[in-house]
């Protein structure tokens, strides 16, 4: 409380630091994925790792993790990497690799089935990253099928 006004103020803070050290992994997935589906699964699987590698010792001694305290999404950071993986999409999009759907809707998705499977994946035992992963992109990558197309 010597540097935070409330615990609000406290858990941006860990988001934002939580951002800032993902930001290089997603980085790195995107410099080696050669095609969407590379993509959307290294995205998924890098976040699920960082949730795991994040929350291992929480998880080993059966604490509430991180990840299920609710931390909040509206932070300048996370809308940083929010508009990130938009751009990623966009590219995708336009180079051909991705039906021409709206990117803020997809990512939205995106995101959001990363956060609650995330979630999720942290109560299992044992975690399944791989496992969420598949899950995750199998989701998006078939969802697009029946997405209509941005106007």
């Amino acid at each position: 409380y010597n540097y935070f006004k409330s615990k609000e103020e406290v858990f941006e803070a860990i988001a934002d630091d939580s951002v800032s050290r993902f930001r290089p992994l997603l980085e790195e997935v995107r410099e080696s994925a050669g095609t969407f589906e590379e993509y959307t699964s290294g995205a998924f699987r890098a976040y699920f790792q960082f949730l795991l590698d994040e929350n291992r010792e929480a998880i080993e001694e059966d604490a509430p993790h991180m990840a299920l305290i609710g931390v909040r999404v509206d932070t300048p950071e996370m809308q940083s990497i929010f508009d990130e993986i938009r751009q990623d999409f966009e590219l995708v999009i336009l180079r051909g690799e991705a039906p021409h759907v709206d990117t803020e809707y997809l990512t939205a998705a995106a995101v959001g089935i990363a956060r609650e499977i995330g979630d999720r994946m942290l109560q299992r035992k044992p975690v399944d990253v791989e496992g969420a992963t598949e899950f995750a992109a199998a989701m998006i990558l078939a969802g697009l099928k029946g997405v209509p197309e941005a106007h």
